[in-house]
């Protein structure tokens, strides 16, 4: 339940989705492979500082942020044997 509450009111959640938008749509188009989507995502979520309690503002630069972290990640050739 604690957990939870932290995944809600947290940034997490914006930028788990953006690094896995991106991810997904790079998988799509011929890379990565499915292994290289959690993995662009485990190492976007794992640089990302949480922050609690965030504004739409800092929901919106957390989106960005991730989303240009996982495009730094493809240009590193994503960073995994996949």
């Amino acid at each position: 339940m604690q957990r939870n509450k932290l995944w809600e009111r947290s940034s997490r959640r914006a930028v788990f989705n953006a690094a896995n938008e991106v991810a997904v749509e790079a998988s799509l188009n011929g890379q990565p492979t499915f292994p290289g989507i959690w993995q662009t995502v485990e190492r976007v979520m794992t640089a990302h500082q949480v922050i609690a309690h965030p504004t739409l503002e800092v929901l919106i630069e957390a989106n960005d942020w991730a989303r240009r972290e996982a495009k730094v990640w493809r240009t590193r050739g994503w960073g995994c044997d996949c």
